[in-house]
């Protein structure tokens, strides 16, 4: 019969140090084997700390109740949200790319006419 090894727990301030050592830019393999987890176990406790989601101690989330886990429905309804705001952002493109074309055409007639066809004159002063 094997024997059931004790599942190691982490203090939610080491959990914070790793990860800020994480971001300082130090190998995520040497904080591994210093702390003596598995890599992934690490970028597990970076993108929680980047979900906003404090660490509570050691222990992990029940199954299933992860609060950035979605339901597939959610999924579909927010792919669904992304393309149509990518079809506005397109079609505000078209429009800003046509506006700019047409001010460029109206700035361009105006600077080559003064409207009336004759030399501007100037000013002169009496004496």
């Amino acid at each position: 019969m094997k024997k059931r090894r004790k599942r190691r727990e982490f203090t939610a301030a080491l959990k914070q140090r790793a990860v800020e050592r994480i971001k300082q830019g130090e190998s995520v393999s040497a904080l591994a084997r210093e702390y003596q987890v598995e890599r992934s176990r690490l970028y597990d406790w970076r993108d929680q700390w980047d979900c906003g989601r404090a660490f509570q101690g050691g222990g992990r989330f029940p199954k299933g109740s992860m609060q950035g886990k979605l339901e597939s429905n959610e999924w579909d309804a927010a792919r669904a949200r992304i393309a149509e705001l990518e079809r506005k952002v397109g079609q505000q493109t078209l429009a800003l790319d046509f506006l700019r074309g047409a001010l460029r055409r109206v700035g361009r007639s105006q600077s080559t006419s003064n409207g009336s066809g004759a030399t501007a004159s100037s000013s002169t002063s009496e004496e």
